[in-house]
């Protein structure tokens, strides 16, 4: 009865962590236990505002931080990538994973199932996926796991060495309570935030939980503001007495406002009464700086530049387009590479992994473009000098090839020679079989060559 009495007072202590008085000394209420905060997914702050992956979301601007990390990676182009004797890269169409990545499973499409790994990783701190593999070990489907049902451990493989391990909490519906299971690393998809441990991710809400309760404290305050109609809190002063029946009637008065919400009738005061304010005005509280501070702040815990959440204030035509390319580079490369890593230790076989020729690959060099301008000026100096012909530059922009390989063609300039080559002699008059140089031509550089001009 008493564990009773004491889970009951840490849950009122969270729903109410700065008004409720502690009642049980060992586990105090302004102190909770972390297995009952995590239970909660709860964390107190010092603006009296319950933090959680489901209360962030509620402010905009780590909502939109999640959905477009999570949705930027979802919509990559994601395959298997096979290298030929010759070191050409090419699509592996017909390789089990490739079609795996592009079908993980019959309740999610790819874009789904990315987007809810990154949201869970995120939000939670981690991204969790069983690998379901078939009687001959090869991996056929992905099950989405929800973080909070899924505790990573180290413990000791059959072949005695240390190993990872998942430990999934499912309920079971027969007992009306839950059962566990024993996961391997290898038969797990883990995508983590920032480790400390190397083992499980940190929740960025967790970490930066001050920071979004103080955004949505100042969300809740600036609602309960305007639910007041804007007006302040503050004190009555009369010059003298009231009488007893002046007081009654002010008092209720007063009560039938607070009651009944009128907010606009103005209130009738007697005996030369006046109000007095005592709230600090929104002006010298810094309300609106303030909020946009704390924009700012989410943007750098997620790595998303503030003009991707609205916030403009920074951002011009001259460094908008460096800053969305700097967001590919800095936020969502690292990202790939830890799918990529996963992905290919986990699912191809060791031959696989030894031959170095098969690999996952997430293509968003679209995106690193730039604009028109610069992707015509990147592809002529790649065209001339013979590093893409008509086709690749075609291919690159979407566009089909050129029928019967006419734009299948290299081209370089005459002017360039290998630098490893000899010198040309300087009295030769013409290089015999010069590429382009017809018989004219050379009885024409003959004649120059012998008259000197």
């Amino acid at each position: 009865m008493e564990e009773i009495e004491s889970l009951k007072t840490e849950i009122r202590s969270i729903n109410d962590p700065l008004n409720f008085q502690a009642q049980n000394p060992e586990h105090p209420s302004s102190n909770p236990n972390r297995w009952l905060l995590d239970a909660f997914n709860s964390m107190p702050t010092s603006a009296a505002v319950r933090v959680d992956p489901n209360t962030a979301t509620a402010h905009s601007a780590v909502y939109r931080s999640v959905h477009l990390i999570a949705s930027t990676l979802a919509a990559f182009p994601y395959s298997v990538i096979k290298t030929d004797k010759k070191g050409g890269k090419n699509i592996a169409y017909d390789h089990p994973i490739h079609k795996l990545l592009q079908s993980p499973s019959a309740v999610h499409n790819r874009y789904i199932w990315r987007e809810g790994m990154m949201q869970y990783c995120l939000l939670w701190g981690n991204g969790y996926s069983e690998i379901i593999r078939d009687d001959y070990f090869i991996p056929i489907s992905f099950k989405l796991h929800q973080s909070k049902h899924i505790r990573p451990f180290l413990g000791i493989r059959m072949d005695g060495a240390e190993g990872l391990f998942y430990e999934l909490t499912i309920s079971d519906p027969k007992s009306g309570g839950s059962k566990k299971r024993i996961i391997p690393s290898m038969d797990m998809i883990h995508i983590p935030c920032l480790s400390f441990d190397g083992i499980a991710g940190k929740s960025p809400i967790e970490v930066a939980r001050e920071n979004i309760g103080l955004a949505l404290a100042a969300e809740k305050f600036g609602g309960d503001f305007y639910k007041n109609n804007a007006a302040f809190s503050g004190v009555y002063e009369s010059p003298g007495t009231l009488s007893d029946e002046a007081y009654h009637r002010v008092r209720e008065s007063l009560h039938d406002k607070s009651q009944y919400g009128e907010k606009v009738k103005p209130l009738l005061l007697e005996d030369g009464m006046t109000f007095k304010p005592l709230s600090m005005p929104l002006s010298d509280a810094q309300f609106l700086d303030s909020r946009k501070f704390q924009i700012v702040e989410i943007a750098r815990m997620y790595g998303v530049p503030p003009h991707k959440l609205g916030d403009l204030d920074r951002a011009t035509n001259n460094n908008i387009e460096q800053q969305a390319l700097e967001f590919i580079t800095d936020t969502m490369w690292s990202w790939c590479e830890k799918w990529e890593a996963e992905i290919d230790r986990k699912l191809f076989t060791e031959k696989e992994i030894r031959s170095g020729n098969i690999y996952s690959h997430f293509d968003f060099a679209g995106l690193l473009r730039g604009d028109s301008k610069q992707r015509s000026d990147y592809h002529r100096t790649m065209f001339s000098i013979g590093c893409e012909s008509q086709d690749d530059i075609r291919s690159a922009e979407g566009l089909n090839p050129l029928p019967d390989g006419q734009g299948n063609k290299y081209f370089v300039p005459l002017n360039m020679v290998d630098s490893n080559a000899p010198e040309p002699d300087p009295n030769a008059s013409i290089v015999p079989g010069a590429p382009g140089v017809n018989g004219k031509d050379k009885l024409q550089l003959s004649k120059i060559g012998k008259n000197g001009n």
